[in-house]
């Protein structure tokens, strides 16, 4: 219906998330969770934002945009399409309403004449209702959260029960008990020591140094991204702050919140 309007491409500056999409866990087998991590603005968010529209305008594919916050995903229609509007999908707009109060929202795509639903937006602390109303989601075919790693390491009491329990209750539609649903989790170089990768059981064992992180189920993407740092370098702002640890976010490969003192090489 609004295939003329997609326009979604990959700048050679830029991130680019299909060489992730497209690794196999370490069985062989299509992982369920894919993490792409890398340093600051470069270019994460707009490719899976972009790409996610663009599955869904070519392959119908639905998409849940998850938050960590309730509050956050009242604005998600805005916060997912202000930029990839602009760049990639020219003519057309998002719209959200409601879906059910407090447990999710509905995302359309119009062109102004005809709109479509193509996703929904809610949040971790919304897992628990949301068991009631899975059937309604169940036509979702990816999760994506952004800013998966806070950068005041605060995160939700009991934060990966309630993600399972998201996409647990995702999964089991489609009159199926669970379903493959593709989870994908973008987030900045922030501390390695996280709930997360210390679920996946990968903390002792992961090197900074590697690219690719393959286990049972999932990939992690380390990647960094020398333009983005370099233009950070160049910026007035950061060379007034280039001795604060903050900058180490945008300009160097390293998780920010880490000790690496207490890393051997």
């Amino acid at each position: 219906m609004f295939d003329k309007y997609d326009k979604f491409t990959v700048s050679k500056e830029f991130y680019n998330g299909y060489p992730l999409l497209s690794k196999t866990d370490s069985s062989g087998s299509k992982p369920a969770l894919y993490f792409a991590v890398s340093n600051r603005s470069a270019g994460k968010t707009t490719f899976f934002n972009g790409n996610c529209l663009h599955q869904f305008l070519k392959k119908r594919k639905k998409f849940l945009l998850l938050f960590r916050y309730k509050y956050q995903y009242q604005a998600a229609a805005d916060s997912f399409f202000k930029n990839i509007g602009v760049l990639y999908f020219q003519g057309l707009e998002m719209e959200q309403e409601l879906g059910v109060k407090g447990v999710f929202d509905r995302l359309y795509v119009t062109d102004g004449e005809q709109k479509i639903e193509c996703g929904y937006a809610t949040a971790l602390p919304a897992a628990d209702s949301l068991k009631q109303y899975s059937h309604l989601l169940s036509d979702v075919e990816t999760i994506l959260m952004d800013e998966v790693f806070p950068e005041n390491d605060k995160y939700l009491k009991n934060e990966i029960d309630l993600f399972m329990s998201i996409h647990d209750s995702i999964a089991r539609g489609v009159n199926q008990m669970s379903r493959y649903v593709q989870c994908i989790l973008v987030g900045n170089l922030i501390n390695i020591f996280n709930p997360y990768f210390d679920a996946l059981g990968v903390v002792d064992t992961m090197q900074l140094s590697s690219h690719f992180v393959r286990g049972d189920g999932y990939v992690i993407e380390q990647t960094f991204n020398e333009i983005s740092a370099q233009k950070h370098k160049e910026n007035a702002f950061h060379r007034a702050f280039k001795d604060a640890a903050y900058t180490a976010a945008s300009e160097e490969m390293r998780y920010i919140n880490t000790n690496y003192d207490m890393i051997d090489q």
